[in-house]
C-alpha cells in the first residue's frame, strides 16, 4: 500500500474501464468545497449546486463512456444534518450518472467493512481515503493487493445488497 497525490488519485478514478464502486461511511465531511454551500444550507439560503460541477461533469463523462459507477452511503441514523444536505443534493450525481444506495449500519452489523471510505476501480485497485476528526481528507493510499480489493468489493456487495436506491430511501 502506498500513498497517491489527488491528482494521482483523479488521474487513477478518470482512468477506469469498467466500473468503480465507492464507499462513504463519515458521518461529515469537511471537504473545502462543501463547507459553505452546507452552511448556506443550514441557514435556508439558496444554493447554485455550481460546486458539484467538476465532479458531476468528470461522472458524466465516465458514464457516457459506458462506465458502471455506484456509491454507497454507510449511515448511523438519526443521522446529522450533514446527511440531510447531502441527501437534498445528491440527485445531482444521479442524474450525472453515478447510481448511490444508502445503508443503514444497524441492517449490515455482521458485515466486515473496512475503516476508512474506498474506492475500489475496475475490480483491481483499491483507493483508501483517510480523514480528520474535522472531515478533511489526510491522506489517499492505494493498493492492488487481490485479498484488500477482493475484501472491498464483498463489504460493498454485501452493503449495497442491503441498501436502498436514493430515489427510495427515506432518512430517519
Amino acid at each position: 500500500m502506498h500513498e497517491v497525490s489527488r491528482e494521482e488519485f483523479f488521474d487513477h478514478c478518470g482512468r477506469i474501464t469498467r466500473s468503480w464502486v465507492h464507499l462513504e461511511q463519515q458521518h461529515y465531511y469537511g471537504v473545502p468545497s462543501d463547507v459553505e454551500p452546507f452552511q448556506r444550507w443550514q441557514r435556508g439560503e439558496p444554493d447554485d449546486l455550481s460546486y458539484m460541477n467538476e465532479w458531476c461533469e468528470f461522472t458524466a463523462r465516465l458514464a457516457a463512456d459506458g462506465r458502471t459507477l455506484r456509491r454507497l452511503r454507510l449511515i448511523s441514523p438519526p443521522v446529522l444534518d450533514y446527511h440531510r444536505w447531502v441527501a437534498s443534493v445528491a440527485f445531482r450525481i444521479v442524474e450525472a450518472g453515478e447510481s448511490l444506495r444508502w445503508c443503514d449500519r444497524r441492517d449490515v452489523p455482521e458485515i466486515l467493512v473496512p475503516v476508512t471510505d474506498y474506492y475500489v476501480l475496475d475490480e483491481k485497485l483499491a483507493l483508501f481515503l483517510h480523514f480528520s476528526a474535522a472531515g478533511e481528507i489526510t491522506r489517499r493510499l492505494m493498493t492492488d493487493d487481490p485479498a484488500v480489493v477482493s475484501g472491498c468489493l464483498a463489504a460493498f456487495e454485501n452493503c449495497w445488497g442491503a441498501g436502498t436506491d436514493h430515489g427510495d430511501h427515506q432518512l430517519d
